[in-house]
């Protein structure tokens, strides 16, 4: 091989190597960090916190508090057709008709109070649902201000628990066991989930 061959081989060699090692503004290149990012979040809390869902609580209370005293006023009318029914002649055409209009007023107070049961629990599971998808989103856009790959879920164990069951579920489900307090984004979800209307 000739020396010219030689240099100019050197050469391109070494501009190769300066375009590996210096990026296009002429900083030294760092190796990229893979190092994931990662933020928690602790779920319960945000529910707890979150100025929505305690609004939501209210008027479910408020309306359950409605459908106790309706029910409350069926069952008095019950009563009051039992205490009428004593006064009656077993037997008697009056005693009867009472005996039919009370077992057609229980029948209403059972169905009445098992559909405001369903009607309670389905809209807790509703609005749970949609809080939570809202929480979901918010999330993701807290992780992209701070730049994080990965947000998890931390979830609070208060001790002592109510029963062996209540523990053994919390151990089996309760997985990210440690993480740093600088980690928790919890505080930033919140605020953003209470900033909206």
């Amino acid at each position: 091989m000739k020396p010219r061959n030689i240099i100019v081989g050197c050469i391109l060699i070494s501009i190769v190597l300066m375009m590996i090692v210096y990026d296009s503004n002429g900083k030294e290149s760092k190796p990229q960090d893979t190092t994931p990012r990662i933020g928690v979040v602790r779920i319960r809390a945000v529910f707890k916190d979150c100025k929505k869902n305690n609004d939501h609580q209210k008027q479910l209370t408020a309306e359950q508090g409605r459908m106790i005293a309706e029910l409350e006023k069926l069952s008095k009318g019950v009563e009051a057709l039992k205490a009428d029914l004593m006064t009656r002649k077993p037997g008697s055409s009056d005693h009867s008709n009472l005996m039919l209009q009370i077992m057609d007023k229980q029948a209403q107070l059972g169905s009445r109070k098992d559909f405001y049961q369903q009607q309670i629990v389905l809209k807790d599971q509703r609005w749970t649902e949609q809080l939570y998808k809202e929480i979901l989103e918010i999330v993701g856009q807290v992780a992209k201000t701070k730049e994080l790959d990965m947000v998890l879920a931390k979830e609070e164990l208060d001790f002592p628990t109510a029963s062996q069951t209540e523990l053994m579920l919390a151990i089996r489900t309760h997985k990210l066991l440690y993480s740093a307090d600088g980690l928790d984004i919890t505080k930033d979800v919140v605020k953003l989930l209470n900033a909206e209307k």
